[in-house]
Parts: C-alpha cells; sequence; structure tokens
C-alpha cells in the first residue's frame, strides 16, 4: 500500500494498515505529489537524529538502562533496552544498543552505514509501543509441522485498553500475571486478575481492559501457521 492516496481512508483502516505501508520517505510519497505546498519558515534550533552517533550526543548520560561502562572507556555510549546487565571495558568511540529486536556495536563514525545492513533482515518486530502500552516479544519458535508460537509480555497501561478484534490464522493463550482488569469475549464479560489463564479461538473477538488502579501484566501465547501484526480485525463494542 503506497502513501498516495491515503488520505481516502479512515484513521482506523489507515491504523489497522499500517505495517503494510511502503518504506519510504515523506518527501518522495507525499510532498513531491502534492499540487499545492505551503511553507514557514522555522527559526528554531535542529539536529537530524539520524544516526546513533548524533543521538548519543544528545544524551544526558552515557549510558541508558542497566550499564556498566569502565573509567578506561572513551567517548562511548550504551542504551540497554533489555533486562539483562551490560558491562563495556577499555573501549573507544562506540555506540553499543541492546534492544529486543537486536543488538548492535559499531564505531561512531560508522554508525550511519547501518540501514543497508538492517535492511536485508526481515524478522518480525519484537518490541512495541502504543497509547494503551507496550509488548516485547519473549520467544518465537517453528516446529516441524509449521506451525508457529510467539510469547509475548504485554502491559497494559492502568484504565487502558486494547480494542476489541479477532484474528483469522491464530489462537491465543492469555495468562494474567499481575493486576486486574476486564476481559471480554464474544459480548460475555468477566473479571480476571493473576493467575487466570484464557483460551482465546481463532476468529473470537475479545478485548481486555486494565483497571484504573494498575497496570495490568500478561503473558500472551499466539500459535498458529501465520503470526503476523496484519491478522487482526477490529470492532466497535
Amino acid at each position: 500500500m503506497d502513501f498516495v492516496g491515503v488520505e481516502l481512508l479512515s484513521f482506523k483502516e489507515i491504523r489497522k494498515h499500517y505495517s503494510s505501508f511502503k518504506k519510504t520517505s515523506f518527501d518522495y510519497e507525499v510532498v513531491e505529489h502534492a499540487s499545492s505546498i505551503a511553507m514557514l519558515r522555522y527559526d528554531g534550533g535542529w539536529k537530524d537524529l539520524g544516526t546513533w552517533n548524533t543521538l548519543s550526543e544528545e544524551m544526558d548520560d552515557e549510558s541508558i538502562g542497566r550499564v556498566t561502562i569502565c573509567e578506561d572507556s572513551v567517548n562511548t555510549n550504551v542504551i540497554n533496552e533489555l533486562s539483562i546487565p551490560i558491562v563495556v571495558l577499555g573501549v573507544k568511540d562506540l555506540i553499543v544498543v541492546a534492544s529486543p529486536d537486536g543488538i548492535l556495536v559499531s564505531d561512531k563514525r560508522k554508525s550511519s552505514y547501518l540501514k543497508a545492513y538492517v535492511d536485508c533482515m526481515h524478522e518480525r518486530p519484537m518490541y512495541e509501543e502504543g497509547s494503551w502500552g507496550n509488548y516485547k516479544a519473549l520467544d518465537y519458535i517453528q516446529y516441524g509441522d509449521g506451525t508457529k508460537s510467539l510469547t509475548k509480555h504485554l502491559t497494559i497501561k492502568a484504565g487502558q485498553n486494547i480494542g476489541y478484534q479477532s484474528h483469522s490464522c491464530r489462537d491465543e493463550v492469555l495468562t494474567i500475571v499481575d493486576g486486574t482488569g476486564d476481559l471480554m469475549i464474544d459480548g460475555n464479560k468477566r473479571s480476571v486478575g493473576r493467575g487466570d489463564v484464557v483460551y482465546i479461538a481463532k476468529g473470537q473477538r475479545h478485548a481486555i481492559k486494565a483497571h484504573d488502579t494498575s497496570d495490568l501484566h500478561c503473558i500472551e501465547v499466539q500459535i498458529g501457521l501465520e503470526l503476523v501484526e496484519t491478522d487482526m480485525e477490529s470492532f466497535e463494542l
């Protein structure tokens, strides 16, 4: 799906198909096709944070997350989004980034060349944030008969919810590990809390909302022959 003509879609449709949009520059796909353009002068500061090196120049600290950098390491920045620790000893001019999607170790001057290497990787996203909260993929396996399983840790913010939806290609097993909330399956509503396990078959409409008192933490296991983010149909409650 190209961005051209996207104005004809509703926001709901755009959100549903967002992952299938062509990965291209806004300038190339939208601005160059516009018949009328207006421009306002911007007098503030500007810095393109398009590389890890330029981003590291704007960091208040040399590291983020569970990181130990030895005193003999020079001009080195580490960003750790994982729960495991990173220790850096005796290095110079490095940027180290660890996330659920992968680990990068690069000379700062070479970090701008990263795109050519990641473009050939077609791995599914392992972390995502939304207005409702976030998920982190914990495990992804394909079995001998072609069936796949994907295990996620979901954090649903207090008072927020994952919308009413169904999937045509996968079943889901949801285990509540902390917090309380309301779960609806095919119009039937029930309260859920720590220790509850729910099986959601493909085609069943379901939604879950965290109570206002605290975040809701769940372990979600998806099982099916095709596990993709686009396998979702949304409905009004």
